[in-house]
C-alpha cells in the first residue's frame, strides 16, 4: 500500500496496528464519522435478526467512530461497550454519545488484549472491518499472528449461554438468533477467511461447535462500483448435543438473504473464490485435524501425569506443542515457544509455597543447573517451593518484556500449576537469576553435511551490574551444547582471543605449559602444537598469540573452518595454519611418514578436542579417538618430552575409568584436570617411561609460563590449574 500524502491514508498495511497512524486518522477526520464496509441502513436487518432480545451485551471492538454503535443504541440495543486503542476516538465518541445515550460505554483498549473482560462478559460481538484491518495483506506474519489472538479472545469473552430463538421473520432467514454470537463484516481476503475458518474450526482451541454463515449485504453507494464487497460472517455456538458428531467446520453460504449478486442471481467472482477456498480449506483440514488430535491426546495424558505426578518426579514438555493453550493458536507447524521441567520436592517440610516458575535467562539454559536433572533439583531445593516450572525461552522466537512473557505464560502456569493454585487466589510468584532475561540474536545460520544445522549467535549475559556478550557456535542437534564460545569486544563486536571463555579451554592451555616446559628437559626453538578440532579458534588463536608456538590445526568439517574465519575472527599466519580433513587418518598418515624415514618434526604438544555424539556414555572424544591403536599412533608423532591432552566429556565415571586404562596402554605417565561441573576432564598423556610426580610437573610449567607468556591473559588461572593437576 502506498500513501503519505494524508494521514488518512497508511504507508503500509501494517501501519493499521498502530496507535500512531489512528490518532493521525481521528484528528484528520475531525470528528466526522467513518464507516467501514457498511452502515445501520446495509447492516441494520442482519444486525436486528442476529441480535436478538434488547438485553443482549453487546462488544464493539475496533469502534472507531462508526455511527453503528449508536444507531444499534437507537433500535433498543443499550448494553453496548465499545473499545479502541485509540484515546483521540474514544475521547471524542464518548462526547458524542455520553447525552443522548448514556448507557453506552467507551474504554480505551487493544483489541488483542481483553483481559479486562471475564470469561463470558458478553453474549454479542460486533466486528466492521476490525480484523481485516489487524491482519493487514497476506505476508504480514505479525498480522496473522495478531488475528489469530483476536479471535481467541472473541470465544473466551461471549458467555456460554446456549443461543435463544428470534422472531419469525429471523427463523424464516434461517439466521440464527440469541446470545452468544461472533458478527464479523469482512471482505474475506483469502489470509482473512483461512484464519477465521481455522479459529471457529475444531482445529482450534475453543473452536468446536460454532456454526459458521456466511452472508452478502446490499452494496454501500461508495463500493457500489468495486469488484469487491463485504461479505457478514455470523459465528454462532451450537449446542451439539450429548453424543452427536461435531464436524471439523460448520459452514452455510447464503448469499441472497440480504442482497442479491450483481448482475441478477449470478454469483460474483468473489463469491465463486470464496467457496472454492472454503471446499480446498476443509481438504486439506482433514489430515490437519488428525494431527491436532495426537497433540490434544498427548496434552491429556500429560495433564493426568501432572495431576498424579509424585514426590521427586521431573516431566518435560515443549509449549505450545505439548499443552496447547486458548491464548495461543494451535497450527500443525507450530514451532515451540517455550521448554518447560516440571518437578515436585521430594522430601517436603518447613514452609514452602506451592509452586513458582523460574524463567531461564537467555543463553544459560545450557549451565548444569538448569539442563541437569540434578542441577533442577538443586535448584527446586533452592526455590524454596513444593512444585517448580522452569522454563527456557527457545532460540529463534521473538519475546517481548519479562510482563508480557509473563502474560503469555500464565494459562500454561494456570495448568501445570497444583490443582490449589488455579483458581487465582494463590499467587505463583516468577522467579529469575538475574535482572532482565537476557538477550539473543542470530548472527547466521547454515547447514553442514556433517553436523545439520548450525547456528552462529549472540547472547549478552548479565553478571551483576555489568554485562557481557558472547559469540556462540551451536549445532541445532545438540542445541544445549556450545560448541564454541568467543567474547566480544564493545562496541564493534570484535573478538577477544586473549580471553578463554571455555572452562576446559584453560586446562588444555595449561597442558601447552607442560609440553612447554620439556619435563626438565629445555624445549629448543618453538612449541609445536598439533590440535584436532578447530571449533571457532579461538583455542589455537590464544596458544599461537601468548606461547612461542607453531600451531596445526585439523578440522573435520569445513563448514565449520569458514565460520571461524567468518564470525570469530580466526586467522592464519605463519605459525598457525588450519587444514580441512580427518584428524584420525593425519595422525595415521604422518605416523606412517616418520616410520618411512620421511623427514618431518615431531609435536611437542597434541590436543584432541573433537565433538561426538551425545547418546554415548562418553561425548567428547567420539570413541575411536580412545582406540589402542590411535592412541600409540599419537605416541608416535610426539617428540621424546611431549605430551597429549585430551577433552573427554562423561557424567558417567565409569566410563570415564575405562577410558583412563586405555589411555594408560600408550601413556603410562596419566594426569588429570577436572572442570568446576566434573564432566569435562582434561587428561595429559606423557610419552616416555620414567615416573613423573605432580610437585615436579607443576614446577617445571609454572616456571615455563612465567618465562615465556606473552600478555599474561589468564595467567593466575593457568597457575592455578596446573595446581589442580592429579595422577590416574
Amino acid at each position: 500500500m502506498t500513501g503519505g500524502a494524508s494521514a488518512l491514508v497508511p504507508d503500509e498495511y501494517s501501519d493499521f496496528r498502530t496507535r500512531k497512524f489512528w490518532e493521525g486518522f481521528f484528528v484528520a477526520r475531525e470528528g466526522k464519522a467513518f464507516e467501514w464496509y457498511g452502515d445501520w441502513t446495509t447492516l441494520g436487518p442482519l444486525l436486528r435478526a442476529t441480535l436478538g432480545k434488547p438485553e443482549a451485551r453487546i462488544l464493539v471492538p475496533g469502534c472507531g467512530n462508526s455511527c453503528l454503535s449508536g444507531d444499534l443504541y437507537d433500535a433498543g440495543f443499550e448494553q453496548i461497550v465499545n473499545v479502541d486503542f485509540s484515546e483521540t476516538c474514544v475521547r471524542e465518541m464518548l462526547m458524542q454519545n455520553v447525552r443522548s445515550r448514556p448507557k453506552m460505554r467507551w474504554k480505551v483498549m487493544d483489541m488483542t488484549d481483553l483481559r479486562s473482560f471475564e470469561d463470558g462478559s458478553f453474549d454479542v460481538v460486533v466486528d466492521k472491518g476490525s480484523l481485516d484491518a489487524l491482519m493487514g495483506d497476506a505476508e504480514d506474519e505479525e498480522g496473522t499472528a495478531s488475528g489469530k489472538k483476536f479471535l481467541q479472545e472473541v470465544k473466551r469473552v461471549l458467555c456460554e449461554t446456549k443461543a435463544t430463538d428470534a422472531d419469525s421473520e429471523a427463523k424464516a432467514r434461517g439466521l440464527e438468533v440469541g446470545p452468544r454470537a461472533y458478527v464479523i463484516v469482512t471482505l474475506a481476503q483469502e489470509h482473512v477467511m483461512e484464519t477465521i475458518l481455522d479459529s471457529f474450526s475444531a482445529l482450534s482451541e475453543g473452536g468446536s461447535g460454532w456454526k459458521l454463515r456466511v452472508h452478502s449485504i446490499p452494496a454501500t453507494r461508495d463500493m457500489r462500483d468495486s469488484p469487491w464487497q463485504p461479505f457478514a460472517i455470523v459465528a454462532t455456538k451450537e449446542d451439539a448435543g450429548e453424543g452427536k458428531e461435531v464436524p471439523i467446520l460448520d459452514l452455510e453460504f447464503d448469499f441472497k438473504t440480504y442482497g442479491k449478486a450483481r448482475g441478477g442471481s449470478k454469483e460474483t467472482e468473489q463469491m465463486k473464490q470464496t467457496r472454492a477456498q472454503v471446499t480446498r480449506w476443509k481438504e486439506a483440514a482433514k489430515e490437519r485435524y488428525q494431527e491436532v488430535l495426537k497433540r490434544r491426546n498427548h496434552a491429556n495424558d500429560l495433564r493426568r501425569s501432572l495431576s498424579d505426578i509424585r514426590a521427586g518426579q521431573r516431566i518435560a514438555l515443549d509449549l505450545p506443542q505439548d499443552i496447547p493453550s486458548q491464548a495461543v493458536f494451535l497450527r500443525a507447524n507450530t514451532a515451540p515457544r517455550f521448554r518447560a521441567v516440571v518437578l515436585d520436592l521430594e522430601e517436603k517440610g518447613g514452609e514452602q509455597k506451592p509452586c513458582a516458575v523460574f524463567l531461564v535467562p537467555q543463553g544459560r539454559e545450557h549451565e548444569w543447573l538448569f539442563s541437569s536433572g540434578e542441577g533442577q533439583k538443586e535448584l527446586l531445593s533452592g526455590c524454596g517451593v513444593l512444585r517448580l516450572i522452569i522454563v527456557s525461552l527457545e532460540r529463534g522466537q521473538p519475546y517481548g518484556t519479562m510482563e508480557e512473557i509473563q502474560a503469555e505464560l500464565s494459562p500454561w502456569v494456570t495448568e501445570l500449576a497444583q490443582a490449589t493454585c488455579r483458581d487465582g487466589k494463590v499467587k505463583v510468584p516468577y522467579l529469575t537469576i538475574q535482572e532482565g532475561l537476557g538477550q539473543r540474536e542470530c548472527i547466521h545460520k547454515c547447514t553442514s553435511d556433517l553436523n545439520g544445522d548450525v547456528v552462529v549467535e549472540d547472547v549478552t549475559l548479565q553478571e551483576g551490574k555489568k554485562s557481557k556478550s558472547f559469540r556462540r557456535m551451536i549445532f541445532l542437534k545438540s542445541s544445549n551444547l556450545i560448541q564454541s564460545e568467543a567474547l566480544l569486544t564493545n562496541p564493534d563486536k570484535g573478538i577477544d582471543h586473549s580471553f578463554l571463555s571455555c572452562d576446559y579451554h584453560l586446562p588444555i592451555s595449561a597442558g601447552v605449559c607442560l609440553g612447554g616446559s620439556g619435563v626438565g628437559k629445555k624445549t629448543a626453538g618453538k612449541l609445536r602444537v598439533l590440535l584436532v578440532g578447530l571449533g571457532g579458534g579461538g583455542l589455537p588463536m590464544f596458544i599461537s598469540q601468548q606461547f612461542s608456538a607453531d600451531v596445526t590445526v585439523v578440522e573435520l568439517d569445513p563448514v565449520v573452518e569458514g565460520l571461524a574465519k567468518d564470525y570469530f575472527g580466526f586467522e592464519e599466519t605463519g605459525d598457525l595454519r588450519s587444514l580441512v580433513g580427518d584428524g584420525l587418518k593425519y595422525i595415521r598418515d604422518y605416523r606412517s611418514s616418520l616410520e618411512g624415514g620421511q623427514e618431518q618434526s615431531k609435536f611437542d604438544v597434541v590436543v584432541i578436542d573433537a565433538s561426538g555424539s551425545s547418546s554415548e556414555s562418553i561425548s567428547c572424544p567420539p570413541k575411536e579417538f580412545l582406540e589402542v591403536d590411535f592412541l600409540k599412533g599419537v605416541s608416535g608423532i610426539l617428540a621424546d618430552t611431549g605430551l597429549m591432552a585430551v577433552n573427554v566429556v562423561s557424567r558417567s565415571n565409569n566410563a570415564f575409568a575405562q577410558a583412563a586404562e586405555t589411555l594408560k596402554t600408550a601413556f603410562s605417565n596419566l594426569f588429570c584436570v577436572r572442570t568446576e561441573d566434573d564432566v569435562n576432564k582434561v587428561v595429559f598423556g606423557f610419552k616416555g617411561e620414567g615416573c613423573l610426580d605432580k610437585e615436579g610437573l607443576v614446577k617445571a610449567s609454572s616456571a615455563y609460563l612465567k618465562r615465556t607468556q606473552k600478555t599474561k591473559a589468564h595467567q593466575k588461572d593457568l597457575l592455578s590449574c596446573l595446581k589442580g593437576l592429579e595422577k590416574l
